[in-house]
């Protein structure tokens, strides 16, 4: 990538065809006729934007509107729908008018001259299938999974043999083919494209009520990069932290707008509803299996169909990286190995972050958080939920070769590091170093929301609410500290602060209370947990550094807000800081590690390792965070969410199920036992399916009473014992023992079942981390 571009230059989808440089030229000698409405998508500053007015909401409430047209220090910006009036009841004759031009395909939305490889022509999705099913690895997946059924009858050299192969051979055709069917996307009708682009303008054209602006520097700039790409026939990446259904709509509009081949988006099987899942296949999604499971052919299938896409210069999305969650790493690791393997010479990946002031899944993503199944997808339900989306902003990170970064990375790997080590060079080394590069992409440029900074400010403060004067300042300095650590906060140009609050509190009025007989409006939290959402938008500002920098950094900064007193080398709680107490929701995690105890001895000596159900305990962990709340030795409510471990090995190839990557309070702290040893983790091996299985090291394992009381003693003992000096144990309780009688009884009580027994065979032994003196080379 020219290194001009810099980091500003993020927008890989907004590419377009580019004409002469003049503004009207650039898009079209119709750019004129589209439609004008009030809602607007901001491409500048390295920016998109969807940004609306809240509809008559905002307007009775006497808001003014953002300004149609503004500059900025990356040159003009461009309103793609400044002179369209979309709304029938408003005006009937220019509506009909806009309709037409969408029929008949005039100007840019005939959709025939676009940068990248070429798609949506008749035949197109035949033509994958076919290349699926000529495909030499499909071939040689079909030849072994014959062979393997036809051993397992036992059958005799002969014409019954011959007879039974020729119609296992034509089973496994049928089931090849009929895999292939279902997974292309079906991109063969540009009419049918042009229909659904004008559904989809109108839609968003209402969501984002203040038109779409483009920054026609950066879109002049993004050109020589998209064709520099289609003129090698590499593929463009895009890996955005999905949050939102519409974030599949917002991208592919973008892209058909602005002259880009549109990409062909990996969608669950789960979106694959009637009416949602062909409409949006037609327009590039393909659906894939959550778990693809002991099934060969599903899986070279699916391999094959990514690579041809790669080797064809076509352009891929992918859902979801996104507080952001540990990589899904299956796509990516099918893309590494069509690089490596020669069937395209690069690809170029773009991560991308979207957010937004409110979405669509925030209660059903709460819901699962406290436990509950996750809700299948419902047209009634994408239907409904589009009222709520508001104000999104996006991003893109500097784009990069993933050719580039693996020589690169190959090259570093090679060294001898100062241990007199090499790094690990595996491929399953190199696939997690390579998500986790994406993920440090999506934090570069994503962007803070006026709902992240509305939502921490209410949550972190003390008392029952704040005034509106308070709550202003309290975010002017929430956005100074998050711009002083380089973080950036969503631009809203000439807009005071005030009325930036006003339409976020008006966005998110469900979850914000407002009392408004006193002095000033006062505002308090009404759905914490929801809040919290938008609340951890902030996260990757406040990313690990390193702990000699950062501790410095934060003594500084804590001496300067008057929270401790340093004295020479003495450092202390100030006065008002012991006054407000303390609280440390690690405490949780590592007390409810007792529930791991075994209430009985185990069948033998050589099999001392006692493996638990993760499910059954994660339930069992939430019961007791939910119990210790409502007693009161659990302070906020928070800390009463779920979400399975992240490194339990997985025997499949590619695993998308949402459940298995969430993240929350306790599963970070569970993850944080697991790498340090005190959590062990693995499969099952017996019954159908493999079942998440989870153990105590047998150091840490505490012993229990001849009453079968667990005995306060032990390595976790002693490391609950430290973390609770560093904690206040809930508003209602001061108990000072460092776990009570009364959580020990809890904690065996929500013990659950031991699913097997077995030997110790783990190398590494959990060390007394907690206990050790630090040095200063660690």
């Amino acid at each position: 990538m020219p290194p001009s571009l810099g980091r500003k230059l993020r927008k890989v989808e907004t590419v377009a065809h580019l004409g002469p440089e003049d503004p009207e030229d650039l898009l079209g000698a119709d750019a004129l006729a589209y439609p004008r409405t009030h809602s607007r998508v901001s491409l500048f500053g390295g920016l998109v934007g969807l940004e609306p007015v809240l509809a008559t909401e905002t307007v009775q409430n006497g808001l003014r509107p953002l300004p149609a047209r503004r500059k900025n220090g990356n040159g003009e910006q461009h309103n793609l729908v400044q002179n369209h009036q979309a709304h029938l009841r408003a005006d009937p004759l220019e509506f009909s008018k806009q309709l037409s031009l969408w029929a008949t395909g005039t100007g840019w939305r005939a959709y025939n001259d676009y940068i990248g490889g070429r798609v949506f022509y008749e035949g197109y999705s035949d033509s994958c299938v076919r290349a699926i099913m000529t495909s030499p690895q499909v071939l040689a997946q079909q030849h072994q999974v014959t062979e393997q059924r036809l051993a397992l009858l036992h059958l005799p050299n002969g014409p019954e043999k011959l007879a039974k192969r020729a119609r296992i051979e034509k089973l496994v055709r049928e089931e090849t083919s009929k895999i292939a069917n279902g997974l292309v996307a079906r991109m063969d009708s540009v009419r049918f494209l042009r229909f659904f682009g004008a559904l989809v303008n109108n839609l968003l054209v209402r969501l984002y009520h203040q038109g779409i602006e483009i920054s026609i520097p950066e879109y002049a700039r993004f050109k020589e990069i998209a064709v520099l790409a289609a003129k090698k026939k590499q593929s463009l990446l895009i890996v955005p932290c999905h949050k939102s259904h519409i974030d599949y709509l917002t991208i592919s509009w973008l892209f058909f707008r602005l002259g880009l081949s549109l990409p062909h988006i990996v969608a669950g099987e789960n979106l694959n509803m009637p009416i949602v899942g062909p409409t949006l296949a037609k327009c590039g999604a393909f659906f894939i299996r959550r778990t693809f499971g002991p099934d060969p052919l599903y899986n070279v299938v699916v391999k094959d169909y990514i690579e041809q896409l790669l080797a064809n210069g076509k352009n891929s999305s992918r859902s979801r990286t996104g507080k952001l969650l540990p990589p899904k790493l299956g796509i990516l690791k099918y893309v590494c190995d069509a690089v490596e393997n020669g069937i395209t010479d690069d690809v170029w990946l773009c991560p991308i972050s979207l957010q937004y002031d409110r979405v669509i899944e925030t209660e059903s993503y709460i819901n699962e958080l406290l436990g509950n199944p996750k809700e299948k997808e419902s047209l009634s339900g994408l239907l409904l939920n589009t009222r709520v989306i508001q104000f999104e902003l996006g991003r893109i990170d500097k784009p990069f070769s993933l050719r580039a970064w693996l020589d690169e990375q190959k090259k570093h790997r090679s060294e001898v590091g100062p241990s007199g080590k090499r790094p690990k060079s595996d491929q399953a080394t190199l696939l997690k170093a390579l998500g986790y590069e994406v993920l440090s992409g999506i934090n570069d440029c994503a962007i803070i929301m006026p709902a992240g900074l509305v939502g921490t400010t209410l949550l972190t403060m003390r008392g029952r609410g704040v005034g509106k004067t308070e709550l202003i300042k309290r975010i002017l300095w929430l956005k100074g500290a998050i711009e002083t650590r380089g973080g950036r906060v969503a631009d809203f140009g000439d807009m005071p602060v005030e009325e930036v609050v006003e339409r976020t509190l008006l966005v998110l009025k469900d979850l914000i209370g407002e009392k408004r007989d006193l002095i000033e409006p006062t505002y308090h939290p009404l759905d914490r947990f929801q809040l919290s959402f938008y609340r951890n938008q902030n996260e990757f500002v406040y990313q690990g550094d390193g702990l000699e920098a950062n501790a410095e950094r934060t003594i500084a900064s804590l001496k300067d807000d008057q929270v401790i007193l340093v004295e020479g080398e003495l450092i202390g709680l100030s006065p008002e800081e012991r006054a407000a107490g303390r609280n440390n929701f690690d405490w949780l995690a590592a007390a409810s590690l007792f529930a791991l105890t075994p209430t009985s001895s185990p069948p033998s000596a050589e099999q001392p390792v006692a493996w638990f159900a993760e499910k059954a305990f994660q339930a069992s962990a939430q019961l007791l965070a939910k119990t210790l709340f409502a007693q009161g030795d659990v302070s906020y409510w928070e800390a009463v969410n779920q979400g399975p471990l992240c490194n339990v090995p997985n025997t499949t190839p590619l695993d998308l199920t949402d459940s298995w990557w969430r993240t929350a309070t306790l599963s970070n702290a569970f993850q944080r036992m697991v790498d340090l040893g005190v959590i062990l983790t693995r499969r099952s091996t017996t019954g159908n399916k493999p079942v998440a299985l989870m153990a105590l090291h047998p150091d840490w394992v505490p012993l229990r009473l001849e009453d079968g009381e667990i005995a306060p003693e032990g390595k976790l003992w002693s490391f609950v014992d430290r973390l609770s000096r560093f904690r206040r144990e809930g508003k209602n309780r001061r108990d000072n023992r460092t776990v009570s009688a009364r959580v020990f009884m809890h904690c065996s009580a929500i013990s659950p079942e031991v699913v097997e027994y077995s030997a110790f065979t783990y190398d590494k032994p959990a060390s007394d981390f907690w206990a050790e003196k630090r040095t200063a080379n660690l």
